[in-house]
């Protein structure tokens, strides 16, 4: 799956965040929310069950909590995911 940029996290959907290049490629950064890195749990080729994948892991071994920073309030990873366009695992 080519990446095209994005302001938006391909795992978690979180707004503001730009995990590839104007090209496609990583910016290995990783997102404040669901703490993975683009560029080392995925990149430009990854395919979209590979984010499935991660978004599983996410919301299943880290209970879709914040990594980094505190949620915001009234946050839902549910709604978060839904506003993004991604597919809830």
């Amino acid at each position: 799956m080519k990446n095209t940029v994005t302001n938006q996290c391909p795992v978690c959907g979180l707004q503001g965040f730009t995990p590839f290049d104007k090209d496609g490629y990583p910016n290995y950064e990783i997102c404040l929310c669901c703490s993975f890195e683009s560029g080392n749990q995925y990149d430009h080729s990854s395919e979209a069950d590979h984010f499935l994948h991660l978004r599983k892991v996410w919301v299943n071994k880290m209970e879709a909590k914040w990594w980094k920073a505190p949620a915001p309030k009234e946050w839902n990873y549910k709604d978060q995911l839904e506003n993004a366009g991604l597919a809830h695992p």
